[in-house]
């Protein structure tokens, strides 16, 4: 929907930016660690778009603490803004120029880099959903978000600029101040919440255990069965774990 919803020009070929970025370092050496910025182009078709060959790095950081996110992001966005303005010339085989316009998509995150790249309290906090200014409510040690009928305020990219501009050492209905990243993408709606943390690697690992108990042993042995069968792509390095091991 955002993707169609962009600016283009049916004259001019695009080159559509989605950034992606993890709250855990992507290697650690000697007690320092790296935390990289990527980018894959939409224009390429999944799985090719998510090749090791068709993915871009457009920053690092290697230090033994988090990266700061202001340091990290500014020069990245400025070149960003600057290929957005001016376009991208291409020359072909038989001389030939394709002008190509350049737009950013989308900033996927997990959780934590979430909350970090956008300034934001953490998702467990009182004020940890992104999306509206839901109050979560304190149930032993773990913070929950109840139903409500009332539907709350949302929080749009106004909301994310006007409560970013406080001085208080505090958070603001959970913004916690500015992020360059307000630049480029209207907020929250150009950062998706992720899919593989949120729900392939955490609420369907839990079903998991929990059918486990349910359906029995022998259902899971068998679909451990098929999922050994099952011919990945050969760019895909891992396979399938046991099921009960799940």
């Amino acid at each position: 929907k955002i993707y169609r919803q962009m600016p283009s020009n049916k004259n001019q070929c695009n080159i559509t930016i989605i950034l992606h970025a993890d709250g855990a370092p992507a290697v650690n050496v000697n007690n320092k660690s790296l935390w990289p910025i990527q980018a894959t182009i939409a224009e390429i078709p999944v799985p090719l778009r998510d090749w090791k060959s068709a993915v871009m790095v457009f920053g690092a950081w290697l230090a033994s603490t988090k990266p700061p996110r202001d340091s990290l992001l500014i020069l990245i966005i400025i070149q960003l803004q600057a290929l957005v303005n001016s376009k991208i010339l291409l020359k072909q085989k038989d001389g030939s120029r394709v002008s190509y316009n350049v737009r950013v998509q989308q900033a996927i995150f997990d959780l934590p880099a979430r909350a970090h790249f956008l300034n934001a309290v953490q998702y467990n906090g009182y004020d940890g959903c992104g999306d509206c200014c839901i109050k979560g409510v304190a149930i032993g040690r773990q913070i929950y978000f109840p139903f409500s009928e009332k539907t709350e305020e949302p929080k749009n990219h106004q909301f994310y600029l006007k409560n970013s501009k406080h001085n208080a050492h505090r958070s603001i209905q959970g913004i916690k101040g500015p992020t360059p990243l307000s630049s480029i993408l209207q907020l929250p709606n150009q950062t998706p919440y992720d899919s593989m943390h949120l729900i392939y690697h955490g609420h369907v690992k839990t079903l998991l255990k929990f059918w486990r108990n349910m359906f029995g042993k022998e259902i899971f042995e068998n679909g451990s069965v098929f999922l050994s069968n099952v011919i990945l792509s050969h760019d895909f390095k891992y396979q399938f774990h046991c099921l009960l091991s799940a």
